[in-house]
């Protein structure tokens, strides 16, 4: 089981369960999701690094079929436009079907810049 009061060792947990034993990492991962939420966002930063594919696609699949994966649709969102590895980015989108994707959407912010020009 995941340390829950340990982000960056639970991290490291789920980077190796994912390799070692998909099923088993997507569960923990669940479980986390479930839990912690401070733990879950700092697992969630971490996987948004460069070279986490393989933790980005195992996320995905693990939320792909949850009723609640609106909680970490803005993750998959950024995930999907910058994914380079083929086979997260295919999980990313299986996760993101369904989903309005324009509701979640930032709101445009006024700049100073005049947009006419």
């Amino acid at each position: 089981m995941l340390d829950h009061s340990d982000p960056k060792g639970a991290y490291s947990a789920l980077r190796r369960l994912a390799v070692e034993d998909p099923k088993r990492a997507r569960q923990e991962f669940c479980e986390l999701l479930d839990g912690e939420k401070d733990c879950a966002a700092a697992i969630l930063e971490a996987a948004s690094g460069p070279g986490e594919g393989r933790v980005r696609q195992l996320i995905a699949n693990a939320v792909r079929s949850r009723p609640d994966k609106d909680k970490i649709v803005t993750y998959l969102l950024r995930w999907h436009q910058s994914e380079t590895d083929e086979f997260a980015k295919r999980a990313i989108g299986a996760a993101l079907d369904g989903v309005d994707k324009d509701a979640y959407k930032p709101e445009k912010r006024k700049t100073l810049v005049d947009p006419a020009l």
